[in-house]
């Protein structure tokens, strides 16, 4: 073979060679560039969700606040038969409301967070505040008890001079006790715990939902328990 030829060989050879090294680049420059298309359009579409589930979020937010407020307004018509339930459905709402809050505050600003929480509080503090106007605690009654003279003694001693009596106060009435309960499901009515002291003392394992509205809340030694309950007048007072 002559070198003529060969050298012909070579160059054909290295030309395949340019123009497969040209391919490749070309290639991995398209590669590159669709792969920012796709990561742009990742990024936009993210974006777009996210404000999209921002926008939901304010607007039902608001929605049910501004229900709640309007409820509270006109609390004057409500019969005064239903004052009570009329109230509890009013916590419910709001109960409602602050789970929202909480299981939105993945994506919503923290000081959009903060401010959504102070709107919640103040809203809790008028309902209790418009509860105590329209359902006035009970009243507790004193027991008086005075030892009357029998006949014998008024013949034979002169009357004494009145004194003051002792008297007792009924602290029961105003608690509702629930004590050394082991894997059990409980539901307590609003009824029950209107306006009282609720105390949960010595469980374990058990399920415990409470309606309504207790003055206070004291848990003791529980363990392995999920208690369940609305917004409490006063205290919520937890030693376990």
């Amino acid at each position: 073979m002559s070198s003529e030829v060969l050298l012909e060989e070579d160059a054909e050879t290295g030309l395949l060679k340019k123009k497969d090294i040209v391919f490749r680049r070309l290639n991995q420059r398209e590669e590159e560039r669709l792969g920012d298309i796709a990561k742009r359009k990742e990024e936009t579409d993210k974006l777009s969700s996210e404000t999209e589930t921002t926008s939901y979020f304010d607007s039902t937010f608001r929605t049910s606040i501004a229900d709640i407020k309007s409820d509270l307004d006109n609390v004057k018509e409500v019969p005064k038969s239903g004052v009570t339930q009329f109230f509890d459905d009013l916590s419910l709402k709001l109960a409602t409301a602050q789970k929202f809050l909480t299981d939105s505050s993945i994506f919503i600003s923290s000081h959009d967070l903060k401010q959504n929480q102070s709107v919640i509080q103040a809203l809790k503090s008028d309902i209790a505040k418009s509860r105590d106007s329209y359902i006035p605690k009970k009243k507790f009654a004193f027991k008086n008890k005075q030892k009357k003279a029998t006949a014998k003694d008024e013949v034979a001693k002169p009357e004494p001079a009145p004194s003051a009596s002792p008297v007792s106060y009924d602290v029961a009435a105003n608690e509702y006790r629930m004590v050394n309960k082991d894997n059990e499901v409980i539901k307590i009515g609003a009824g029950d715990v209107e306006d009282k002291d609720v105390l949960v003392q010595n469980f374990t394992g058990c399920n415990l939902s409470i309606s309504g509205v207790p003055s206070a809340m004291h848990i003791t030694n529980v363990h392995r328990s999920t208690i369940t309950c609305g917004p409490c007048a006063r205290l919520v007072y937890i030693c376990i």
